[in-house]
């Protein structure tokens, strides 16, 4: 019987990896950072002992780019530090560890999706750590996965992907990047395919996307015109003119076929996705 337990269970995907998780598994156990800080071992390796889970799905990180820019020692302790007390405490009481990781790992220098065996060049304080994350849970727990993903938009989410729609339909003006590209990805999807990893024997790293690339431009344009709204509201803007804080890769689309091959299974495209996101996300 599988008993998972979900860190950062609060976050937009720790939300839904909740839900869908709870509805096969009773014994679902929701950690919200209120209840487990997980750059303190001893606390995380005391509720570990205790509650005994056989998987552990780390959601939980530092994850605003611009403020882990400002703040590397937090994002570092939480990113780093926080993935490598899960991976010990995973061991420690033999659960399986599914570790959450980003595209920001890769420089976006190129113009194919990257694959897990490309070799990341984070370019951001936040991608840094992500990638240190990475190396820290392989390094103390060999037999863990890191899941990379990437634009994650979902319920309750307060990011551009999540909110585009509903901001513009609400009369702001909106800017989005027309030279960075991605994989858009949804966080249902996402649960749903880290819900099949629990069945599978695989480790290592594994790309967890929706299928197709497209700008922050083109996805906010296709989403108003999902929802009827005007595109009056939506800006096109190059990213080297908002004056960010941190770098951001050009281009971090992910290739997913490593999933389809092990799974059987095909994530389904993007705009897909968001279709059925806005028609479930009515105001």
């Amino acid at each position: 019987m599988i008993k998972p337990l979900i860190t950062g269970a609060d976050g937009l995907l720790g939300r839904d990896i909740t839900r869908i998780l709870s509805g096969k598994h009773p014994q679902t156990i929701k950690a919200t950072i209120d209840f487990l800080d997980i750059s303190d071992y001893d606390r995380v390796a005391i509720e570990f002992e205790r509650l005994l889970p056989t998987a552990v799905i780390n959601c939980a990180a530092t994850t605003d780019v611009d403020w882990c820019e400002d703040h590397p020692d937090e994002a570092f302790r939480v990113n780093v530090e926080g993935a490598f007390n899960i991976a010990r405490a995973c061991k420690h009481i033999a659960a399986r560890l599914i570790h959450i990781s980003t595209d920001y790992v890769f420089d976006g220098m190129r113009n194919l999706p990257y694959k897990e065996d490309d070799t990341p060049s984070p370019i951001s304080v936040y991608g840094k750590t992500k990638l240190e994350g990475e190396r820290a849970v392989f390094e103390e727990n060999p037999e863990s996965v890191v899941v990379r993903t990437s634009c994650l938009f979902g319920r309750g989410g307060r990011n551009f992907q999540s909110t585009v729609a509903s901001r513009c339909a609400q009369g702001e003006m909106v800017r989005a990047f027309v030279d960075s590209f991605c994989s858009p990805t949804s966080t249902g999807d996402c649960a749903r395919a880290i819900d099949v990893l629990l069945d599978i024997d695989f480790t290592g790293i594994l790309h967890i996307v929706n299928s197709g690339i497209c700008s922050r431009f083109q996805f906010a344009e296709t989403a108003l015109k999902m929802k009827e709204i005007s595109g009056s509201y939506l800006i096109p803007v190059e990213m080297r003119s908002v004056g960010l804080k941190a770098l951001r890769p050009r281009y971090s689309a992910l290739d997913n076929s490593l999933f389809a091959r092990i799974t059987g299974l095909k994530m389904r495209r993007w705009d897909e996705a968001l279709r059925d996101f806005l028609i479930s996300n009515v105001e």
